[in-house]
């Protein structure tokens, strides 16, 4: 960011990262279509007229008054799907009417979309973005337009640019979103036809979830001085967030402008990113929002876009972070361990097996899907990781959408205090037979928070890989994600799961 104007907002170990290269490289390099082609007859094509907001069927365009000040999760607007309440669009998103400076982030990017849906006259863009090495970077700005520029996160060795987080500015007020998927068409329901591109499928018929919170502008004339208004607690949300920036290398300028706006309904919010070790910023987030719980078993239900080569340290690593832990707990157990002590490899404990569920969908429900298993690029697992002993294949349940046909890209955690020792899921779920394919199971529905105790939930762009939520140890590698967790019983998280 050296030397450049910066606006004010106010004025898994080695086979993840092989993986993720993979993908990249498919990005860059790849032209033509995959042997494993969905199938055309079940997609329908959109012509490009037909994807703006006012031409699409039965959109319900958000008008920029309806704000999210209490923030809000909503999951994305699909094509040949009816418009609901509980959906939006990325022009709903972006306001690109009112829209003056955007701070955007992704892993996977589409430019010329992006740039359809922003006025380039009006708005400015700083994109968080990965690359490479100094040429890269070079060569992406000398290729930007004049009111674009870019932020390159420092990186260590293995490190990836996985975060969504996106910041936009408007008159009066900023708008905090956290989307659990790219900055790509098929990502926000323009499903259409597009090209495959090696191991990342065109048709986008995915789900994701999106988390919204708009806060208004500290008004000179409110009935607080400014001297009160400046002298404001900051809360944990805006605390975590403008480290987060900071590490990323956002100028301190617009992260000090920050604080112009009132983060008052963010007290209930947290803020988690897991730059190097993400699970403990986990656990300590739980514990700042008054949600830990040191005694009893909590149930832990856990929606994955793709899943690495995890296994029962890790998994037991993030369920103590979803009760408090800051790590310390599955470290020193991992760690205090004798050669001769060390459980095997394909043995969980019982705590996991009865309180954790991971969703992920099988074989079946992909091959079955509107786009077929040609629409499931960035929805994976290696099939050596699941055939592995240490794999948990025995948490894993089949992920089906509501929405009949498409498939989910959202990286979700669902967390309450268990009302037994053999714990329901907060989904209804049949555990089902699993197979080297994948894990058999059941469908999703609304489920209470037990005892009247507090649920939470986490939005973000976390999978459910150790090179998301990183390990306790000597090494680490930076991986940047970061998502938004609150109350489960707060106003904008009771309908969290609406399909």
């Amino acid at each position: 960011m050296a030397g450049q104007d910066v606006p004010e907002l106010s004025s898994d170990a080695d086979d993840d990262e092989a993986l993720r290269y993979a993908i990249a490289l498919s990005l860059q390099d790849e032209q033509g279509a995959p042997q494993d082609a969905p199938d055309k007859s079940k997609v329908t094509e959109i012509s490009e007229d037909k994807k703006s907001t006012g031409d699409l069927p039965g959109a319900n365009t958000t008008t920029f008054g309806s704000l999210f000040r209490d923030g809000a999760v909503k999951k994305t607007w699909a094509y040949g799907y009816p418009r609901t309440e509980d959906d939006i669009k990325i022009e709903e998103v972006l306001q690109r009417d009112q829209l003056e400076l955007a701070v955007l982030s992704s892993f996977q990017w589409d430019d010329e979309w992006l740039m359809s849906k922003v006025d380039m006259l009006r708005t400015r863009l700083l994109l968080v973005a990965y690359a490479a090495d100094q040429d890269q970077k070079t060569a992406m700005q000398a290729n930007a337009p004049p009111n674009v520029r870019f932020c390159f996160p420092p990186m260590s060795g293995r490190g990836a640019m996985h975060s969504k987080l996106q910041l936009l500015k408007y008159p009066g007020s900023l708008r905090i979103v956290v989307p659990t998927g790219n900055l790509v068409s098929y990502d926000w329901g323009e499903t259409g036809v597009m090209e495959n591109v090696g191991l990342i499928s065109s048709p986008g018929l995915h789900l994701l979830m999106v988390f919204l919170i708009d806060l208004p502008l500290l008004s000179e004339t409110s009935h607080k001085n400014r001297e009160q208004q400046q002298q404001q607690q900051p809360t944990g949300f805006f605390t975590e967030l403008s480290r987060f920036l900071r590490a990323a290398g956002i100028d301190d300028n617009m992260i000090q402008s920050l604080s112009r706006y009132d983060f008052t309904r963010t007290a209930n919010l947290g803020f988690v990113y897991t730059i190097v070790v993400g699970y403990c910023g986990l656990g300590d987030t739980v514990a700042v929002l008054g949600l830990a719980t040191s005694t009893g078993a909590v149930d832990v239900d856990i929606v994955a876009a793709s899943l690495g080569s995890i296994n029962r340290d890790l998994i037991g690593a993030i369920y103590n972070a979803c009760q408090g832990d800051n790590g310390m707990k599955e470290y020193n157990e991992r760690t205090s361990r004798k050669r001769g002590q060390k459980m095997p490899a394909d043995v969980l404990p019982q705590q996991l097996q009865d309180h954790v569920r991971i969703y992920f969908p099988a074989e079946t429900t992909v091959a079955k899907s509107r786009g077929g298993r040609g629409a499931a690029g960035t929805i994976c697992v290696h099939a050596r990781w699941w055939r592995s002993p240490s794999f948990p294949t025995g948490l894993v349940r089949d992920c089906e959408n509501v929405r009949d046909g498409l498939l989910l890209h959202s990286k979700m955690m669902f967390v309450r205090p268990s009302s037994s020792s053999s714990s329901s899921s907060f989904f209804s779920a049949d555990p089902g037979p699993t197979s080297d394919d994948g894990a058999g199971g059941g469908s999703g529905t609304n489920s209470a928070s037990s005892g009247g105790k507090k649920a939470w939930a986490y939005v973000g762009s976390a999978n459910l890989s150790e090179s998301a939520w990183t390990r306790l140890d000597e090494h680490v590698y930076k991986r940047w994600c970061a998502g938004a967790g609150a109350c489960a019983d707060e106003s904008p998280w009771k309908t969290i799961w609406a399909g």
